[in-house]
């Protein structure tokens, strides 16, 4: 029994023996995990923190991109707002392109116009003032021709008077030698006065420009119709009183005839009536004349002001 007992007692010292060292074993191994266990559990620590700090950062990248993304919303609904504005102004703005080079377009066929309308009325105003200046000259001319037929016609006027004075004082005794008197001064005055008349009408006729406005050239034809006339009354009034004819009466006496009067009129017509056989009215002739060239200076002055308003109009709508 007692050695029995003792193998107990050896067994279970053995069991003791082996449990102290699975004891010391597990002791060992737990300090082993548990100094495992404080790093894992300090590095899941740092894990943990640097998580949270991750899910925070996220949640603050979270809430920054929902309000970047509201705002790009915002922005992008903005922008297509301005968008359609700025298409609409564009359209709009395109629209006024296409009327303002319309108006331009425009402008510079008025302009053109204009233009033309210049050039034509200064070429009318450089015509104008030579043919001015060319009337002028011919109505200085004339003016002094008419001055000298006047003269020459006055002078002829006051030659009849005397004949006829001489011719009622002397009788008929001395008609002989007062008719070849009076043949002689007639000859020798018909002459320049005959060459001064065909000048003077010559003159006239040539004041008539070959192109000239319809309201100058009614004025103008009146005008040289009746110098015409009244010059060419003079000359045939002249040449009846230098050919006065001659008869013989039946006594052998030499009897000067006097011009029948034309028109029927008697031969007891006064030195006053045959007065107006010689141009009619030469002062009336020279005022018609002057009125001619008012008239035309009138015209020019007409024309400048027509052309300085056109140029005025054409840098107005050229401003503009």
């Amino acid at each position: 029994m007692s050695f029995h007992h003792e193998e107990t007692i050896a067994s279970l010292k053995d069991e003791v023996q082996k449990l102290r060292i699975l004891l010391d074993n597990e002791q060992r191994d737990f300090c082993d995990y548990q100094a495992t266990s404080q790093e894992v559990e300090e590095q899941l620590t740092k894990e943990n923190d640097h998580l949270k700090t991750f899910v925070r950062t996220a949640e603050l990248l979270q809430a920054e991109k929902v309000s970047l993304m509201e705002r790009h919303n915002r922005e992008r609904r903005d922008l297509l707002v301005s968008e359609d504005r700025l298409m609409k102004l564009l359209e709009e703005k395109t629209a006024e392109c296409l009327l303002l080079k319309e108006k331009v377009r425009k402008l510079e066929m008025d302009n053109d116009h204009l233009e033309r309308a210049q050039r034509a009325g200064e070429q009318d105003l450089n015509d104008l003032n030579d043919r001015l200046n060319i009337a002028l000259e011919r109505v200085v001319l004339a003016e002094s021709e008419l001055t000298e037929a006047v003269e020459d016609n006055e002078q002829v006027y006051r030659l009849r008077e005397e004949n006829l004075y001489l011719r009622e004082e002397l009788g008929l005794g001395d008609g002989l030698h007062n008719q070849s008197t009076i043949l002689d001064g007639c000859g020798d005055a018909s002459v320049p006065k005959e060459r001064d008349s065909i000048r003077v009408r010559t003159e006239l006729l040539r004041l008539q420009p070959a192109q000239r406005v319809h309201d100058r050239s009614i004025s103008d034809s009146l005008m040289t119709d009746e110098i015409y006339n009244d010059v060419h009354i003079e000359q045939q009034t002249q040449n009846g009183d230098c050919q006065t004819s001659q008869s013989q009466n039946p006594n052998g006496e030499i009897q000067s005839q006097r011009p029948q009067p034309p028109n029927g009129e008697s031969q007891n017509t006064p030195a006053r009536s045959r007065s107006r056989t010689m141009i009619k009215d030469p002062v009336g002739v020279i005022i018609k004349m002057n009125q001619i060239v008012r008239d035309l200076l009138l015209k020019v002055n007409q024309m400048e002001s027509k052309v300085r308003l056109n140029s005025t109009d054409s840098s107005v709508k050229t401003t503009d």
